[in-house]
Formats: structure tokens, sequence, C-alpha cells
């Protein structure tokens, strides 16, 4: 899947909704989880330069789409890369980057299917009793459940990119 967001620095916590949100789908069937397990879900995030952006005839080309592409392409087994590579045209912001988006991604990786529900609302700047209204649970629940899944890490990766200039990238 390719989208292209107005800007930059929205591109982390989007993706990291859409892994959050596909992770706390339920799968009940075991043919259904053997299948997801088999397939889940791989993300590449090119940043660089667009040269065509028609989102009317759904028509986009430019460096971060090769960069994403490739990336996704090239991504080994999820055990030694990860499920989520960030790939910027910038060479010099490449390391912390992709360092910041692998322990990311392993935290999401890891987390429980009620982890990953909190998660996503987190994500979607919800209060912790917003979303124990929404789940039903109370709010000492979802504080637990947010402790335990390392919220504290992804709210600071996010911070770390969000403040990140890419205007030159």
């Amino acid at each position: 899947m390719e989208c292209l967001l107005p800007s930059t620095k929205d591109g982390f916590r989007a993706a990291l909704i859409i892994k959050s949100c596909i992770k706390s789908f339920p799968i009940s069937e075991s043919k259904k989880k053997k299948l997801f397990q088999i397939y889940g879900i791989r993300m590449a995030m090119g940043i660089g330069d667009m040269r065509i952006v028609d989102k009317e005839n759904g028509i986009m080309d430019g460096e971060a789409i090769y960069l994403s592409g490739r990336t996704l392409d090239g991504m080994g087994s999820p055990n030694k890369n990860g499920t989520f590579l960030i790939e910027p045209a910038d060479k010099q912001l490449k390391p912390a980057l992709q360092t910041v988006g692998m322990l990311t991604d392993a935290l999401l990786n890891n987390a429980t299917k009620r982890q990953s529900e909190v998660i996503y609302y987190k994500l979607l700047s919800k209060s912790e009793q917003e979303i124990a209204d929404i789940l039903g649970v109370k709010q000492s629940g979802i504080n637990q459940h947010s402790t335990s899944a390392k919220w504290y890490c992804i709210e600071e990766a996010l911070s770390y990119f969000e403040q990140l200039n890419f205007e030159n990238v």
C-alpha cells in the first residue's frame, strides 16, 4: 500500500496506526490465524521527493515511492529485519530512522491484541479514560496495558520523528 500524506511528520504515526489496528483484529479461526501469521503485514516508509502527485487519477511517482518499494522488495526474513522499515533519501538520517523504526516495530510485534488496541487509540490521541469507555473497561486497566506495551517508548519515538526537519528531503 502506498499513500501520500500532507506532511512527512505524519508518516510514522500513520504507519503505527495501521500496524496497531491490524494487530488488534480478533482472529478466532485457526486457519485464518495461520494465514495471518504467514502473511502478516510488512511496511516500508520511503521519505523523499515526489515528482508526480495526481490523487484524482491515482498516479504518484517519485523518490519516496521508489524508496519504499525497493525497501519492501529487499526485506528479508521478518525475524532478521523486522516488519517495518524506514528508508529516507537523506543518508545522514538513515541510521537513526531505521533504528527508531525497528525498535518501535519490535514493541508493536510483541504487543498483545488488547495492548495493540490501547496503542491504536493512544496514537489517535485518545485519553486513557476515553479508551476505557470505548473498550468497556476501567481506566486502570488501560494504564496497565499501556505500561506493559511500553507506550512511553513508542511515544518517545514518535516525538523524536515528529520533531525532525524533513524540509530538505
